[in-house]
């Protein structure tokens, strides 16, 4: 197969020298595709990973069922940029998932996933390079029954949760707020998130009261 692989070099090398071992041929791109690109390179599927820009309608439609993302949370928890410091902030479900790329941000269907619980003690980062490595390692174990389509689909609207997508704008504004940045610790962001939940709660109080005076 020849397949392109979306997303910085640097973080998806092991899943690369991974699927050249299988006699698979490999494009890496990080730059915004469209369809007469991936056309013009014959290629037969594409996998996403730490892949900045949004992938557009136009390509999803083309590509149905050969895209998929390769993403370090347990979707629907953690939409969006930055999304292990959303999961400690808002305390939910942490892990790793597989999904295919539908027209909406982090929304397609859900391939494979696996659940990842850490320690309070750990850092940020020591748990974004833990969900990396166990991403890597759940793509190497079912690459074989992704290209066979040998799984069991699971739609995200089911899964009963309410979730926000988080933005680059969203995320950068609370990491800022840290003075050890991706340094800080699960659970001082815990913290920081029941904070601020308080604190929400407390104005919407304030509002409602105030709205019936």
């Amino acid at each position: 197969m020849k397949i392109l692989i979306l997303g910085p070099k640097s973080r998806n090398q092991n899943i690369i020298d991974f699927l050249i071992s299988l006699k698979n041929e490999i494009i890496t791109y990080e730059d915004i595709i469209t369809v007469d690109f991936l056309k013009s390179n014959n290629i037969d599927f594409i996998i996403s990973s730490g892949y900045a820009p949004i992938i557009k309608e136009p390509v999803v439609l083309e590509y149905s069922n050969k895209i998929i993302n390769l993403h370090n949370t347990f979707l629907p928890y953690g939409k969006g940029i930055f999304p292990i410091f959303w999961n400690f902030f808002e305390n939910t479900q942490t892990g790793v998932t597989i999904h295919f790329i539908d027209t909406g941000i982090d929304s397609g269907d859900v391939v494979f996933q696996k659940k990842v619980d850490f320690e309070h003690k750990q850092t940020i980062k020591e748990a974004h390079d833990i969900l990396l490595c166990e991403l890597e390692k759940l793509f190497i174990a079912n690459w074989n029954n992704i290209i066979t389509n040998n799984f069991k689909r699971q739609a995200q609207k089911k899964i009963n949760s309410k979730i926000k997508y988080r933005s680059r704008v969203d995320s950068e504004k609370f990491i800022d707020l840290l003075p050890k940045k991706w340094d800080t610790s699960i659970l001082e962001i815990n913290k920081l998130g029941e904070e601020f939940d308080e604190s929400i709660k407390f104005w919407n109080t304030y509002d409602l009261e105030i709205s019936t005076l």
